[in-house]
């Protein structure tokens, strides 16, 4: 959805229909085979240019500012490889519960990466997957597509 500013986005929360735990990467995370799958509960993501850098605002208080934050660092990603100069603003509605192993972060990840696509039309997701480990590329493609995904990484 359009708006005066931007663009909305809605990130849904994801659940695991199977999830397989095939063992430990040499950076604490774990590799694993999953079925994910969309829900109706959801964050509303709204993203806009101007200014300068990243600046983040959410109704959420804990959530990060800054790159401890995968929206925060999927803008930052997208900004440096597609040489964009704007700033850029996100906000968040968080409905989604933090922590609860919804995918959200995920999810809000993959709605400014789509969202930044569509306002400057330049896209710019590949590379952009790993965000420093925290994703891996299967589940950001899961995210973006908003259906059923299986998902390894």
């Amino acid at each position: 959805m359009k708006t005066p500013n931007g663009v909305q986005r809605f990130a849904p929360a994801k659940v695991n229909l199977s999830l397989r735990v095939l063992g430990k990467r040499p950076d604490g995370y774990h590799e694993i085979e999953t079925v994910m799958v969309p829900i109706s509960l959801g964050d509303v993501v709204e993203v806009s240019l101007g200014g300068r850098g990243i600046t983040f605002d959410s109704n959420a208080n804990t959530l990060p500012r800054d790159a401890g934050n995968l929206a925060v660092r999927a803008a930052s990603r997208f900004m440096l490889e597609a040489g964009l100069k704007k700033g850029v603003r996100i906000g968040i509605g968080k409905v989604i519960p933090l922590g609860a192993g919804l995918g959200g972060g995920s999810s809000n990840a993959a709605a400014v990466l789509t969202a930044l696509n569509g306002l400057t039309g330049k896209s710019r997701s590949r590379g952009l997957a790993s965000l420093s480990g925290r994703m891996s590329p299967s589940s950001l493609a899961a995210a973006r597509r908003s259906r059923a995904a299986s998902a390894s990484g």
